[in-house]
């Protein structure tokens, strides 16, 4: 049974947030593809390993996805209405090694092309063509395996490492391509 105070809280949090979801909103990011920041990742599995004592590496990647955001009825589920329909991502990654088991990760991600029915979803303006999304910052610590300061062949090997990453929110938010706050992870690698 709720106490009457808690009650009252939980009632005055639901009236505040009520506002929020009476209408479509476009503050969130359809692209989920993370890629791996260096050649010792898999596509979007990040390596254990580090470039190394201040050693970088730039990486470029595009992205092409097809029925991105689709809305279903749900009274008929035959019509369908394409919000994105298709999407080109262009991620530009640049990592730098701190010491022999550090690295910091910079993404800058953006969407090259876009194609869609926005206003259907919202009521609100037509989806933008090309747009920002959030920057994406993280820092990998190698917990266990090789250092990359030894003078050997480089290969992944095996390894333990932590991941930290965070956005900072300067992405579109009216082209689906911002959360509208930043979004933190943690990974083990």
């Amino acid at each position: 049974m709720l106490r009457p105070l808690a009650f009252v809280s939980f009632l005055a949090l639901g009236l505040a947030l009520a506002p929020s979801f009476a209408h479509g909103q476009r503050s969130f990011d359809i692209s989920r593809f993370t890629p791996a920041p260096d050649g010792d990742g898999f596509l979007g599995i990040t390596g254990t390993r580090t470039p190394g004592p201040f050693n970088a590496n730039f990486g470029l990647y595009a992205n092409y996805a097809s029925q991105t955001f689709i809305l279903r009825s749900s009274t008929d589920p035959m019509m369908r209405t394409g919000v994105v329909t298709d999407r080109v991502d262009l991620d530009a990654i640049f990592q730098l090694g701190i010491l022999g088991r550090f690295a910091l990760v910079v993404d800058a991600p953006v969407v090259a092309w876009q194609q869609g029915n926005g206003p259907f979803y919202d009521g609100g303006p037509a989806l933008p063509v090309v747009a920002i999304r959030d920057p994406r910052l993280a820092v990998r610590a190698r917990l266990l395996g090789e250092d990359a300061t030894l003078e050997r062949a480089r290969h992944e090997g095996e390894g333990l490492a932590l991941q930290f990453a965070t956005t900072i929110p300067l992405g579109m938010n009216d082209a689906f391509a911002g959360e509208g706050a930043p979004v933190v992870d943690a990974a083990v690698l």
